[in-house]
């Protein structure tokens, strides 16, 4: 975990988010960028149900790694497979796989974690649309511009 990737990361955004609307931008986010903001952003809550998180983008998807903690029945491994797609000018995730230690979460927890993972990413592209993204080898790509307010 990097303060130094989580700033970049979110000063880029900042820059890429603040333009002209109809401006594009293009963001590129590393792994170790967004594993270090995401790693923050859970820090700052009291008791975060994962710790330990890692993410990495390879082959077009996304994989997370981490450790269920504080307020669950056990501590167990995470472990996660995603695709992120744009739909609607916006980027969301279908979950492919999520298990817990050796077992895979049943379809009704995976739709109901994939659902809490859109929400929660919709809400930080209230002014933007993505036209296009790629998920490249340790890197994502998005490519869009800002909506008008």
């Amino acid at each position: 975990m990097s303060t130094e990737a989580a700033g970049q990361l979110e000063s880029r955004i900042e820059q890429n988010l603040s333009g002209q609307p109809e401006q594009p931008f293009i963001l590129r986010l590393t792994d170790t960028e967004l594993t270090s903001l995401l790693r923050f952003k859970l820090a700052e809550y009291d008791e975060s149900p994962v710790e330990d998180l890692v993410i990495w983008f390879t082959k077009g998807k996304m994989f997370a790694t981490g450790r269920l903690a504080n307020g669950m029945p056990v501590s167990a491994n995470l472990y996660m497979i995603a695709s992120p797609r744009i739909q609607d000018g916006k980027v969301v995730v279908e979950i492919e796989e999520l298990s817990a230690g050796s077992l895979p979460l049943p379809s009704f927890l995976l739709e109901a974690v994939t659902s809490s993972l859109n929400e929660t990413i919709n809400e930080t592209q209230m002014d933007v649309d993505i036209t296009a993204m790629e998920i490249l080898e340790g890197e994502a790509i998005l490519k869009g511009y800002r909506r008008q307010p």
